[in-house]
């Protein structure tokens, strides 16, 4: 985020100070350049604009804030964050039962904005990529996703750099060993509160799966892939690939895109991940037991960990959406891993950062992880955290 937005943000909750509710909202929020807990001012509630997402967000309540707008102790009220659409809600209420823990962390697994990507233990990085080509998001033996970026406004005279996704396609194998793809994108010419911007292919054909009146499923001829629209919900779609990749995709709209109307770009949220022990891209490598102590071994109070991430740029270029000819791949690549599952919850963070080691992860053991990785594309890179 812009130093002028986030200083308009700070105000925000600034102006919102209720002082008779004696509670300091303390939030991180990678999306829009809040790296560590800050608190800000005592509220009770504030809708805001400058956040549009609860992915990502952190939301505490404390009793006090000091120099460098650190929080003091927590106190007993009940932290929030609602979703609005375009715009969130965060709340420290005092009435009520609350059963959030304080803080409560939204950081479901995906990407949002100016590319941000998160991963566990506490890694974030930017990562631009470039504007107009494909990228390994992740690569594994039986699995891969790849992004189609687009890039920012070039005729206005303060430039933003930045690069967002427009299309995401997914490769799998089926049970025959035969290999499929899967993609969803933004239409760039529809508008983006009157239809249905997404649009979907199978193995290189159009597939027709809008949102209407009713819950409605597309299923692939292998039985494998899923596509699923809510009822009235245009804004909203899932794809599961069994056994490998669930996650939901959100349309978003950014004056920085140089389209007209204006430029849109996906958000992903991710549910749930397979991967093995070698998966690479620029995101599946963050999933490696070593990628924590990597860091820790570098410095705990590095601003971002772009180090983390192997080799240069054009190493993760792919040809387009169903290639998996990076410098890295892992796809298709002799099988007999040893596959660790990774089901991506909220507030799972906690529960696995001491077993996203190598030291905790005994070679031939598969292992349940538990974690909230989180990603955004905010500020004109990929970014995760």
């Amino acid at each position: 985020m812009a130093p002028r937005q986030l200083s308009i943000l700070l105000l925000v909750l600034a102006l919102t100070a209720q002082a008779a509710t004696a509670t300091y909202i303390g939030i991180i929020a990678p999306c829009v350049g809040i790296n560590s807990l800050k608190c800000y001012g005592a509220y009770g509630t504030v809708t805001t604009t400058l956040i549009t997402s609860c992915n990502q967000v952190t939301v505490g309540c404390y009793k006090s804030y000091g120099s460098g707008d650190t929080c003091g102790a927590k106190d007993t009220s009940c932290p929030s964050c609602k979703d609005n659409g375009q715009s969130v809600t965060i709340s420290c209420s005092t009435s009520g039962t609350c059963s959030n823990p304080n803080p409560i962390a939204y950081s479901p697994s995906g990407v949002c904005g100016d590319p941000h990507f998160s991963a566990p233990g506490g890694i974030y990085f930017d990562w631009h990529g470039v504007r107009d080509q494909v990228f390994s998001i992740i690569s594994d033996t039986d699995f891969q996703l790849n992004a189609r970026f687009i890039g920012e406004r070039t005729n206005t005279e303060s430039i933003e750099h930045g690069t967002w996704i427009e299309e995401m396609g997914m490769v799998y194998k089926d049970e025959s060993g035969a290999t499929h793809f899967v993609s969803i994108g933004i239409d760039q010419e529809k508008e983006f509160e009157a239809a249905d911007v997404f649009f979907f292919t199978f193995d290189g054909e159009d597939i027709p799966v809008g949102s209407g009146t009713a819950e409605y499923t597309w299923m692939s001829p292998d039985g494998r892939a899923t596509i699923t629209r809510e009822p009235h919900m245009r804004a909203h779609a899932r794809i599961n690939i069994d056994g490998l990749f669930k996650a939901t995709f959100k349309p978003r709209v950014e004056s920085r895109i140089q389209l007209d109307p204006l430029g849109k770009y996906l958000d992903m949220d991710m549910e749930s991940l397979t991967l093995s022990r070698h998966a690479h891209g620029v995101l599946g490598q963050m999933f490696r037991p070593d990628a924590v102590e990597r860091r820790n071994a570098v410095t705990a109070n590095a601003t971002g960990h772009e180090f983390l991430v192997e080799g240069k740029t054009a190493d993760y270029r792919v040809e387009s959406l169903t290639s998996y000819d990076s410098t890295f791949n892992q796809f298709n690549l002799a099988a007999g891993v040893t596959v660790r599952n990774f089901n991506i919850v909220e507030d799972g963070a906690k529960a696995s950062r001491k077993m996203l080691t190598s030291a905790s992860v005994p070679d031939g053991e598969d292992v349940t992880m538990v974690f909230g990785v989180q990603c955004s594309q905010d500020r004109g890179s990929l970014v995760c955290a």
